[in-house]
């Protein structure tokens, strides 16, 4: 998939619905599929008149998945109210973003708006439903057993030096949605 794309339309979308500062949240900032994603949310912001911060990409420990993991994200948003929008590398961030959030009374999308990569189905049973950019798992599968099968049978010699890039797909749910000046 195009990481980079998929990462300035997952911040244009926040910004759309009147994110002022949204964060970056990723486990890692060695895992190439996030950096991109992360270059695709930084573009994203350059081309907006929100100012510049350093201090948007916020890495987290996700090899604990259960309350460190939540803790961590507790200490993020408290340590930085003005933090409005969330741009969840990972399925496992999107759900602890939810648990902090409801430990600290935080009201999505109300006070913070997420929006999530992921491949999982269940976005629309949180509450409320996130707001996701669909990675397509099966066709990316699909299509990496084709090329493996036609190399078996020598359909093609050697792999395809052109990249199979899949689109990914915003799919708008309640977990962002236009803030309403008041």
């Amino acid at each position: 998939t195009d990481d980079y794309r998929s990462g300035v339309i997952a911040t244009q979308h926040l910004i759309e619905q009147g994110c002022k500062n949204p964060v970056f949240l990723s486990p890692s900032d060695r895992l190439s599929v996030c950096n991109r994603r992360y270059e695709g949310f930084k573009s994203a912001l350059l081309s907006t008149q929100l100012p510049q911060r350093k201090d948007r990409f916020i890495m987290v420990d996700c090899h604990d998945r259960g309350e460190s993991l939540t803790a961590q994200l507790k200490t993020v948003l408290q340590n930085d109210l003005s933090v409005d929008g969330v741009v969840a590398s990972v399925e496992d961030i999107a759900i602890h973003c939810y648990l902090a959030c409801k430990e600290l009374n935080i009201l999505i999308p109300d006070r913070l708006q997420i929006i999530a990569f992921t491949t999982i189905n269940t976005a629309d049973i949180f509450s409320p439903t996130l707001t996701t950019i669909t990675q397509p798992a099966f066709e990316t599968g699909r299509e990496a057993a084709t090329i493996l099968f036609d190399l078996i049978d020598k359909k093609q010699p050697k792999p395809n030096p052109a990249p199979v890039i899949l689109p990914s797909i915003l799919i708008k749910r309640a977990s962002t949605r236009a803030v309403t000046p008041g």
